[in-house]
């Protein structure tokens, strides 16, 4: 069942080629609004934002790679999920040209790494 609602996650995200990816420099501003309660700015990035964000915390336990598994505890919030990647991300400005995903995918590997 969890494979299937990722699937379905990951589908419905839109479809994207590398010249017209969703990156950090197009979602961190709407990401920060999310986290400072500023939600009549830009609410549909804000949900972009925050429904890629979960949709990838529920997936990050199964990640083929070490690098890009995590394991976010299971009682956090879209809030603190946010947080922990606005966070991440403001560290490293010169990552935000990056697939926001994969960035996404990193911030949850540094902050929640999974046991060995």
């Amino acid at each position: 069942m969890k494979a299937i609602l990722v699937a379905v996650s990951l589908v419905a995200m839109p479809m994207a080629t590398s010249a017209d990816e969703v990156t950090g420099n197009d979602l961190l501003p709407a990401c920060r609004d999310f986290i400072n309660k500023q939600f009549h700015k830009d609410p549909l990035n804000q949900g972009q934002c925050i429904g890629m964000i979960q949709a990838l915390a529920f997936a990050a336990p199964d990640q083929p790679f070490q690098t890009s598994r995590s394991c976010p505890p299971e009682n956090v919030t879209v809030g603190q999920l946010t947080t922990v990647v606005v966070r991440w991300l403001e560290k490293r400005p010169q990552d935000w040209h990056k697939p926001f995903f994969a960035l996404v995918l990193y911030a949850f590997h540094d902050t929640w790494p999974c046991p060995s």
